[in-house]
């Protein structure tokens, strides 16, 4: 909570923006405007991260490259992480706008269940994870039960006592 500044920064800066702009009409033209130059961004802020971290594994411990401080390379995975962040969720935000802003019927429900699956999934993450973790299901079974049962344990608990 306290020896994070940099995670607190980083977040706590998408939070106030999205709370800030959440509502301006302008802000979504733009966001929409710009959504296949964000995902491109992303998509670019991913392949230099995933270079850096090659980049690591490959080069020889004589390369004139390893040589560079240990602050430059930080700084290079630092900014191509928080570029992904926001250019990502700008991405997301503007398809999103293009193909989900319309009506649906399950909208209300949904409207009226996020607040409370926000609360439980993570609870519901390590219960799960608790009980799974022993069975050493391996890289495919445990991840699907673990997803089917947070997305039900979500529903049962919304269903049959918050809703009630």
């Amino acid at each position: 909570l306290l020896g994070d500044w940099y995670q607190h920064a980083k977040y706590a800066t998408v939070f106030l923006a999205g709370y800030l702009l959440g509502r301006e009409p302008v802000f979504w033209e733009r966001v929409v405007a710009l959504r296949r130059t964000t995902l491109w961004l992303a998509l670019a802020a991913v392949g230099w991260y995933l270079g850096l971290r090659i980049l690591g594994q490959v080069l020889p411990a004589d390369s004139q490259l390893r040589q560079w401080p240990e602050p430059f390379w930080d700084l290079q995975g630092r900014a191509s992480q928080s570029l992904y962040v926001w250019t990502a969720l700008l991405a997301i935000l503007g398809w999103g706008k293009v193909f989900l802003d319309r009506p649906f019927r399950w909208l209300p429900y949904c409207t009226e269940a996020i607040y409370p699956w926000y609360m439980l999934h993570q609870s519901l993450i390590i219960v799960l994870l608790f009980w799974l973790k022993p069975l050493q299901l391996g890289p495919w079974m445990e991840p699907a039960l673990l997803l089917a049962g947070t997305v039900g344990g979500c529903l049962l608990i919304h269903e049959l006592l918050i809703r009630r």
